[in-house]
C-alpha cells in the first residue's frame, strides 16, 4: 500500500514519499507549464488558420504536378508519333473507326510498336485498370460508365471535312468525297504550329476507355465547346483535369498548355476551314 508523508527538511521544503521514493513537487508537472484551456483553444485557432493558408497552395502545388506529368506523358506520345512517322513516310496514324483494318482501338499499338489487335482484350503494360501509366493523364479520376479497363486519354485532332490537303488542320479528317471516311494526312500537308494531339474526354468503347476523338468544331472556341459540353458531346478537349488548361502536341514536336479560352483559327481556304492553330 502507498504511503505519503510530509517531511521537513533543511530549507523547510515539503518533500513527498511514493512507495520509499522521495519525489518533488512540481517534479513531473512543473508550476507554470501546465496550458490553460484559453490558452489550448489559442494554439489550436493557430492551427486551423495556418492549415487554411497552406492547403489551398498545397492543393494548387498538386495540380501543377499532375499538369507537368500530363505534359510529360503528351511529349513521350509525341516521341512515339515521330518514330512511327519516320518509319511510315510521315503518314500519320488512323485515329478513328476501322478503316484498312486499322481502328481508333489500335492507333496506340502502332505508337507502342506492338501489332494491332482485332479484340478488345486486356493488353499487358499498355493498358491498366486504373488511372496510370504514360498513355493516361494523371487527371483521368477512374473508369467510364461501361468501361473494364483504360488505354489512352490522348487522341489525334480531326481537322474540317475535306479532301486531302485542303483544310489542313488536325493529324486526320472525313472525306466528303468517299461518304466521310476517315483519312489520315501526311505530315507535310499540316500547317506549322498546329496542334495534332490532346488530351480528351474519357468514354467507353466496346469496353475500352479511351479520350473521345477532338473535332476541331466543337474546340474552336469556348463558346463551342461550351455548347458541346451542355449539348453532352464528348468530342472536346479535356480542359477540366488541370483547372480549366490542357495539354497540346504540336507538329514541330513540343507540347504546350493552353486555357479554354484559346481560339483557333482559319486556314487559307477561307472562313469555314478552321485550323488547329492557336491565335
Amino acid at each position: 500500500m502507498m504511503e505519503m508523508e510530509i517531511l521537513k527538511s533543511g530549507g523547510g521544503r515539503a518533500v513527498s514519499h511514493h512507495a520509499g521514493r522521495s519525489v518533488e513537487p512540481g517534479k513531473f508537472f512543473p508550476r507554470g507549464t501546465l496550458f490553460t484551456l484559453i490558452e489550448l483553444l489559442i494554439v489550436i485557432a493557430i492551427i486551423a488558420i495556418l492549415a487554411a493558408i497552406l492547403l489551398p497552395a498545397l492543393n494548387s502545388a498538386r495540380e501543377r504536378a499532375k499538369g507537368i506529368k500530363c505534359s510529360s506523358n503528351l511529349k513521350q506520345m509525341g516521341t512515339s508519333l515521330y518514330l512511327y512517322l519516320n518509319e511510315n513516310g510521315d503518314w500519320m496514324p488512323y485515329g478513328y473507326q476501322t478503316w484498312n483494318n486499322c481502328s481508333e482501338r489500335d492507333y496506340l499499338n502502332l505508337l507502342t510498336g506492338r501489332p494491332p489487335r482485332n479484340d478488345d482484350a486486356f493488353v499487358e503494360g499498355m493498358d491498366q485498370h486504373q488511372p496510370i501509366g504514360p498513355f493516361l493523364c494523371p487527371g483521368v479520376t477512374g473508369l467510364p460508365e461501361g468501361a473494364t479497363f483504360l488505354r489512352t486519354s490522348y487522341r489525334l485532332t480531326q481537322g474540317m471535312n475535306d479532301t486531302r490537303g485542303k483544310k489542313r488542320g488536325g493529324a486526320w479528317y472525313a472525306d466528303t468525297s468517299e461518304s466521310g471516311r476517315p483519312k489520315n494526312r501526311n505530315l507535310n500537308e499540316i500547317a506549322d504550329g498546329t496542334v495534332i494531339m490532346t488530351e480528351t474526354v474519357m468514354i467507353s468503347k466496346r469496353g475500352i476507355g479511351i479520350g473521345d476523338h477532338p473535332t476541331i468544331w466543337y474546340n474552336n472556341k469556348l463558346s463551342s465547346w461550351l455548347n458541346a459540353k451542355a449539348a453532352g458531346k464528348t468530342t472536346r478537349v479535356e480542359y477540366e483535369n488541370h483547372r480549366n488548361k490542357a495539354n497540346y502536341l504540336y507538329k514541330d514536336g513540343h507540347v504546350g498548355s493552353l486555357q479554354n479560352s484559346v481560339q483557333f483559327g482559319y486556314s487559307a481556304e477561307g472562313n469555314n476551314s478552321i485550323d488547329w492553330l492557336p491565335k
